[in-house]
């Protein structure tokens, strides 16, 4: 198999918190996720290594239109018949 080109990271994974989460607390947070780079810090690599496939390689932020983005691709992909 050659790969013909590699695609832009893809966001995949949700986390959920409730409406009591300070504002405070979901930047701490999403800070100290997109602090994460296994694929250049050996350490956080061994750590992360026993994560589920979806998260042991580190987070990005979703862009505002991603969510529009990908139902349009559904959308397009559903009317193909694929």
């Amino acid at each position: 198999i050659k790969a013909l080109k590699v695609s832009e990271d893809i966001p995949n994974f949700v986390f959920c918190a409730t409406s009591s989460l300070t504002p405070e607390l979901e930047k701490k947070f999403i800070e100290q996720l997109l602090a994460l780079s296994p694929g250049t810090n050996t350490e956080q690599k061994a750590l992360m290594s026993g994560w589920d496939a979806e998260v042991k390689n580190g987070f990005i932020l979703v862009p505002d239109n991603y969510s529009l983005r990908a139902l349009e691709l559904s959308d397009l992909l559903r009317k193909s018949g694929k």
